[in-house]
């Protein structure tokens, strides 16, 4: 487990905009991480199977989270078997999709979700949409039932934000 904490102090001004930092960690560095945080003045507030949450006494949040989904079922399989997906410690971006996917539908089943949420989809297709492997993509998106979704999300985007998203082709 490695981190450069240093950076926490600038990362707490930014916190005043934001809940919390959600960081991904290995279920087996959970405790280095943990230990880390708790070293650099944060308090553990809680400890659950899917995340650890941590707070600063000026209230910065962090969630340390061993996977990215809570649920016990084999569809989003996926999204809790990183090792594939990851390189240089950063999500693919077919697999960053899938989870913005997933987090809207998690909202949509539970607490309602918000614009920015289906915004978010839209912005990062347009940042990304050359880098996208569209025939991986696609078979994440029916491995976790979320292409209807998509679809709908990107459609959404195109006719009423205007954006011209290329999200099913592959100009590169």
């Amino acid at each position: 487990f490695e981190a450069d904490l240093g950076l926490l102090g600038s990362a707490e001004k930014l916190c005043q905009q934001v809940g919390d930092i959600d960081v991904l960690v290995d279920k087996s560095d959970m405790e280095k991480a943990r230990e880390a945080l708790m070293n650099h003045g944060f308090q553990l507030d809680s400890k659950s199977y899917v995340h650890d949450v941590l707070h600063t006494d000026s209230g910065m949040a962090i969630e340390l989270h061993n996977r990215l989904t809570k649920e016990h079922t084999g569809k989003y399989n996926v999204l809790d078997d990183l090792k594939e997906h990851i390189e240089h410690n950063i999500l693919s971006v077919e697999l960053e999709i899938v989870y913005l996917l997933y987090h809207i539908r998690k909202h949509l089943t539970t607490m309602g979700v918000g614009l920015r949420s289906i915004i978010d989809i839209g912005v990062y297709l347009d940042k990304y949409h050359n880098q996208v492997d569209y025939d991986k993509l696609f078979s994440l998106l029916e491995e976790t039932s979320l292409c209807k979704l998509f679809v709908n999300l990107v459609h959404f985007n195109e006719v009423y934000l205007q954006k011209k998203l290329n999200a099913f082709e592959n100009d590169t």
